[in-house]
């Protein structure tokens, strides 16, 4: 993209001309602007001759016809002219969407699409953001003229339809709206283009609230806060984290290995600094916490059936020691009910010796 878009102006006019529905930005130092449009010339002036009135014999038609004559177009200044040819080559414009040119890496593309994916788990539930990334963003008309391709690798809009289709972000399509934070990945043959050229348009032209660049060697990350009309460097947290007042998350590394590559790839961590997961990765999280609440369960079913078992074993040994002590007594009453009958028998016996000694 270039570093200092133009903004068209007719010949001649003082102030540039504002896009149909964007809103008018402040032109970045060295701002050429374009005049390329003539806007077309005014109404023909007048020849001096007076129509002549109808005659007094002229009939109701040969009136209408005349005062039909007379009416004229009401006339339109120089920019209105302007701006009229400015959205009509607007309309007619053809833009490109792809180049054909892939991303620096693998790895650039696969950060690319974490990013975005942990954007959309961070952010849902809602539907009022659009997350793109490695898209054109158009934003003036010499721009779209000239087919400058190319756009952030990453970058998100608050507060529009993110459910409504698009081949890139057009500006001037978007009620004026500009990205309102940016990533760029670094690689050896954009970086200074990312950290000088794009830098300065994503401040003076795009005046995008925050913008940050990571390089994948060294896990290098740097950010930027729009304030006062320029970026300031956001200061690190402890662990080496950016906040993001935008996403409302830390930006930051994190090791490990993905798509088969092991690298420092750039996260989201929450206000917490917790990491943000990846809808299979969260996902994958709810299965192990159900399934630990089903183990649990079964756990504690387990340990109520054990519990269960060792009441009924001692239910069982309190009968059992019951029986046994039943069984004992009804064989002492048995053992006493023997002896009294022995007892009984002797005394008898006893008694018959007794009487047949004094009969």
């Amino acid at each position: 993209m270039p570093a200092s878009p133009t903004i068209m102006e007719p010949p001649g006019a003082e102030t540039t001309t504002e896009l149909p529905g964007v809103p008018q930005r402040s032109e970045a130092p060295g701002t050429k602007i374009a005049r390329e449009l003539s806007p077309a010339s005014g109404p023909p002036e007048a020849s001096g001759q007076e129509l002549a009135g109808p005659s007094p014999a002229a009939s109701p038609a040969s009136e209408a016809e005349l005062a039909s004559s007379m009416a004229v177009e009401p006339v339109r200044t120089k920019e209105e002219l302007f701006a009229q040819r400015l959205i009509r080559e607007l309309e007619e414009l053809e833009l490109v969407f792809h180049d054909g040119i892939p991303m620096e890496s693998p790895w650039h593309r696969f950060q690319m699409n974490l990013l975005i994916e942990l954007t959309h788990c961070h952010l849902l539930p809602g539907e009022d953001f659009y997350v793109g990334g490695n898209m054109f963003i158009y934003f003036n008309l010499e721009q779209a003229r000239n087919r400058d391709y190319r756009g952030p690798d990453y970058f998100l809009v608050l507060g529009v339809d993110g459910t409504k289709d698009r081949d890139g972000w057009v500006v001037w399509l978007e009620g004026g709206r500009y990205p309102d934070l940016i990533v760029e990945l670094l690689s050896p043959s954009t970086r200074q283009e990312d950290l000088v050229t794009k830098k300065r348009l994503y401040q003076d032209v795009f005046r995008t609230p925050e913008y940050f660049c990571y390089g994948r060697e060294g896990a290098e990350l740097m950010g930027w806060r729009l304030d006062n009309g320029d970026y300031h460097p956001i200061p690190a947290s402890p662990e080496g984290r950016l906040w993001s007042e935008t996403l409302g998350a830390f930006l930051g590394p994190f090791r490990e290995k993905r798509w088969g590559i092991e690298a420092d790839w750039l996260h989201l961590y929450d206000g917490q600094g917790n990491l943000v997961p990846t809808a299979a990765e969260a996902e994958k999280e709810r299965a192990e916490a159900a399934e630990e609440v089903a183990r649990s369960e079964r756990d504690r079913a387990e340990a109520e059936k054990e519990r269960a078992e060792a009441a009924e074993e001692v239910a069982r040994s309190e009968r059992d020691r019951a029986e046994a002590e039943k069984e004992r007594a009804e064989a002492a009453e048995r053992r006493a009910r023997v002896a009294d009958e022995q007892r009984e028998r002797l005394l008898a016996r006893i008694h018959e010796l007794e009487a047949a000694k004094t009969g």
